[in-house]
């Protein structure tokens, strides 16, 4: 059930329990009224405990045996209760209000509740008054507007949006016969190395196998296992024999 938000004179209305506790002598009563107000054990609790002083110092008023030390220890308990109980009753103000407010709101269902027993108990029916009508629980949330759902239209088969072309697939290069600046793209080897292997393949005249490559170069055997798929060997280069001696005019 939902009501409308209570105002600030009403809530000021219903705290008027709290001025007991500027009395330091009826401040456990503030606790005792709002405790059977709303059936909360535990603030009758508080304020039997803040009864305490009270008790005492009607119990010990009239004794003339009464020692300074009691004195004293009546009069700290009084004042330090005092203390204590106006605090609290402003930290459980708030809470207190929503509980009766709670109470108030659940009152005209006990009355019809009541009224009701009576009726089936006796045998008889009371004739109701608009005012008396039982009331109408209302939801405890707003009933949210179901999203009303939208068709996609779909598009026939033969108007399919053209898919994306495949990426060509690179054939793999031969160590034999790449250039420098393919060799260079291979997995851990870049221009350095590529330079390298060039000059190396041209003085043995060519690469057995990619383990040949890659024991030449330094590979690591991960960027080995990536370059395998990448590459073929193909047959070696006869190395072009360096001629010597000298040219002789005839």
């Amino acid at each position: 059930m939902t009501t409308k938000p209570k105002g600030k004179f009403w809530r000021a209305r219903k705290s008027w329990w709290i001025l007991l506790t500027f009395t330091i002598v009826f401040n456990w009563l503030a606790f005792f009224i709002i405790g059977f107000k709303v059936k909360h054990k535990k603030w009758k609790m508080y304020g039997a405990l803040y009864s305490i002083p009270f008790i005492l110092t009607m119990a010990f008023g009239d004794r003339y045996e009464t020692t300074e030390w009691q004195w004293d220890l009546i009069g700290f308990s009084l004042v330090g209760g005092w203390i204590a109980s106006m605090i609290h009753a402003f930290r459980i103000r708030k809470e207190y209000l929503y509980r009766l407010e709670a109470i108030e709101l659940r009152e005209p269902y006990e009355d019809y509740k009541l009224r009701g027993q009576i009726q089936a108990e006796y045998g008889v029916k009371f004739n109701r008054t608009p005012l008396e009508q039982p009331p109408t629980p209302q939801p405890s949330y707003v009933e949210q507007p179901k999203p009303v759902l939208q068709k996609v239209p779909t598009q026939p088969a033969n108007n399919l949006p053209p898919t994306q072309p495949e990426p060509p697939k690179t054939e793999p290069i031969d160590l034999n016969k790449a250039s420098e600046f393919e060799l260079a793209g291979l997995p851990g080897v870049g221009p350095i190395l590529a330079k390298k292997a060039i000059m190396e393949r041209e003085r043995i005249g060519g690469f057995q196998s990619l383990e040949d490559f890659s024991q030449l170069l330094n590979l690591k055997p991960h960027h080995v296992e990536k370059i395998r798929p990448l590459v073929v060997v193909g047959p070696p280069q006869v190395a072009a024999q360096k001629r010597s001696g000298r040219m002789v005019d005839f």
